[in-house]
């Protein structure tokens, strides 16, 4: 009975050992940082699905299948968005650190390419309209304000 037990095990390890495991696919990643926001982009060989969310200050994209790509793509092309990006150990998501608060926008572009926009908030500034200004989604230095003066001319006295 001993021997039969051995046997049986044996054979169900072999045959694990013999079914290949799902190979992760190969994607293409690209990045690039745009007029107020950034862009990741996941080219697939196929469609798939995904889900893309954000966790306060962290991006979170999440996919049906695992995959290989290079991953420090987005963090060479986004350092002005992305702290740190990491793929989890199963490989099927992606984790990253921002920098700022944004706004996330995704969409499917021909059926196999997962665009990911990371826009950036536009939030009010409270001052005076000499302190700073929003434009274009970038923070620059409002010009001074005009002074106009009065030229006042007296009369002098003869």
């Amino acid at each position: 009975m001993m021997k039969r037990a051995a046997a049986f095990l044996t054979a169900v390890a072999l045959a694990a050992l013999t079914i290949p495991a799902q190979a992760a696919e190969k994607v293409e990643l690209r990045a690039g940082e745009h007029d107020g926001y950034g862009r990741i982009a996941i080219q697939w060989p196929t469609p798939i699905t995904y889900q893309a969310k954000l966790e306060g200050q962290t991006l979170v994209i999440h996919f049906a299948r695992a995959f290989t790509g290079q991953l420090n793509i987005i963090n060479h092309h986004l350092d002005h968005y992305v702290a740190s990006a990491s793929q989890s150990a199963d490989g099927t998501t992606i984790t990253a650190k921002l920098l700022r608060p944004v706004e996330l926008k995704t969409e499917m572009v021909d059926h196999n390419i997962v665009a990911i926009d990371l826009v950036q908030k536009i939030e009010m500034l409270s001052g005076r309209p000499d302190a700073q200004m929003l434009a274009k989604g970038k923070l620059i230095k409002a010009p001074p304000p005009k002074i106009e003066t009065a030229k006042t001319e007296v009369a002098q006295a003869a």
